[in-house]
């Protein structure tokens, strides 16, 4: 029903809605080119070679803090920079470097926008210690005359994307797929699993991506434990001694998988064995495996190192 001022007629305060309409819109419209978008952050970046192609590599889930500890290492090193811009609006959608080269200049609201890189900080020691991992972000990096864009996605579980990606473009293709194959050898050589006491969940491995738990390696002496004269030395040969002479062994062309089946009731000290052997092998990785876990024997000891002591 119409009423008395509904008459379609034209009042001062609908001129002045109008015109405030009007100076929002030529606002945006001079703005425009100083808006900050992807498109214009990469073009600016890359010049002419945003056009090119990219490059990526990809690790599991549960590899993130991995990865974050590699890239670290690489952007630090000699007359590199890199400078982090978060990707906002990122979870649940599909893209890539080249979605954000095309993203144009005039993003949705609710859509991928740059801002402020968001972290999440994930298990990298015992004690409670973590490293901050970006969740998702861009990292324009410059070294020397040599410019690169990285786009840095941590996995998504929920969203189906149960892998960490780096995606690389650059000035010079060469460069870019030096990235992230360095990037990668640095995530290897920074793996901070590695020397460390870990327990595994089963979906570490799995559609979940359950983060590792980090331990404090325990130290027992040998007179702590109830075990033969004969049997301890059996156990340390089989364990420590393999450990020990590791280089030798495999000079030699033997190999390093060797392990013991401990087994008796409640009590009869497999446990305190356990964590005997785990204090002598410092250095070595040491997986713990138990409960459902425990058919993952078989991959488990990839994941942290190459040396890894199977419980």
């Amino acid at each position: 029903m119409q009423t008395p001022d509904d008459d379609g007629g034209l009042e001062l305060a609908d001129i002045g809605k109008l015109a405030r309409r009007g100076v929002r819109a030529v606002t945006r419209a001079a703005r425009a080119d100083d808006r900050i978008t992807f498109a214009s952050l990469l073009r600016g970046h890359l010049g002419a070679a945003a056009d090119g192609d990219v490059v990526e590599e990809t690790w599991s889930g549960y590899e993130h803090v991995n990865v974050q500890a590699g890239l670290d290492a690489w952007l630090a090193g000699e007359g590199r920079a890199g400078e982090t811009v978060g990707v906002l609006n990122f979870r649940h959608q599909h893209f890539g470097l080249a979605e954000l080269l095309t993203s144009g200049d005039e993003p949705h609201p609710f859509g991928l926008r740059p801002g402020d890189a968001a972290t999440v900080n994930l298990p990298s020691g015992p004690d409670g210690a973590t490293r901050p991992c970006l969740r998702c972000a861009l990292v324009l990096v410059t070294d020397g005359d040599v410019r690169t864009a990285l786009l840095v996605r941590g996995a998504e579980p929920e969203s189906g994307l149960l892998q960490i990606s780096v995606q690389a473009l650059s000035t010079d293709p060469g460069a870019a797929r030096a990235a992230v194959r360095d990037i990668r050898a640095a995530a290897d050589r920074q793996n901070v699993f590695r020397g460390q006491v870990l327990s595994f969940g089963q979906e570490v491995f799995g559609h979940g991506q359950t983060l590792p738990q980090f331990h404090r390696r325990p130290d027992l002496a040998s007179g702590q434990l109830v075990l033969a004269a004969d049997t301890l030395a059996s156990i340390e040969r089989q364990v420590v001694d393999v450990a020990r002479h590791e280089e030798r062994l495999l000079a030699a062309g033997q190999h390093l998988e060797r392990g013991l089946l401990l087994y008796g009731p409640p009590g009869a000290g497999k446990t305190h064995t356990v964590r005997f052997l785990a204090g002598r092998l410092p250095g070595t990785t040491v997986v713990q495996l138990i409960g459902n876990a425990l058919h993952l024997i078989a991959e488990a000891p990839s994941r942290g190192s190459h040396r890894a002591c199977e419980v």
